[in-house]
């Protein structure tokens, strides 16, 4: 609670720039698997549009969030994120669950620190809590087997 009692708030947006995914997770409607017809990632541009809306109703920070798409290579988020920090310097870009962040590692053959590094480089703030729906394992197991231990 704020000491003098005061409530504050943020302006976000959650941003879903790719349906593109291979965990197949049980709960989600929202993925389609590689080559699938109804497959889309947003370009830099649409994504900086969604920014701009934000920015006019006076936002101050973005949740961008996708699945795990093969197709991206680190160099693509990480011009994404230079670019909508150039774009947009005021705004915050908490982006890529952490699962996200694995699949981006296997992608380029780094380790999760390393993608991590240099996505901050290019711009990024921080993580939206996104990708964590069960840290009971042997549930998280059952619901999402692609995804990796809620320990890692």
């Amino acid at each position: 609670m704020h000491p003098s009692k005061e409530t504050t708030y943020l302006i976000d947006r959650n941003i879903n720039y790719t349906n593109i995914c291979t965990i197949n997770c049980q709960f989600c409607s929202f993925y389609r698997p590689p080559g699938h017809e109804e497959t889309y990632t947003q370009t830099f541009e649409e994504i900086s549009q969604r920014i701009l809306e934000l920015e006019a109703q006076g936002g101050t920070r973005i949740l961008m969030q996708g699945g795990v798409n093969p197709e991206l290579d680190l160099q693509w988020y990480s011009d994404l994120l230079s670019a909508l920090k150039e774009k947009h310097p005021t705004i915050l870009l908490d982006c890529f669950s952490p699962i996200e962040i694995d699949g981006i590692a296997e992608v380029c053959g780094l380790s999760t620190l390393e993608v991590l590094e240099q996505l901050k480089e290019a711009g990024l703030d921080g993580l939206p809590g996104g990708g964590a729906e069960m840290l009971v394992d042997s549930v998280r197991k059952d619901i999402s087997p692609k995804k990796h231990a809620a320990g890692e």
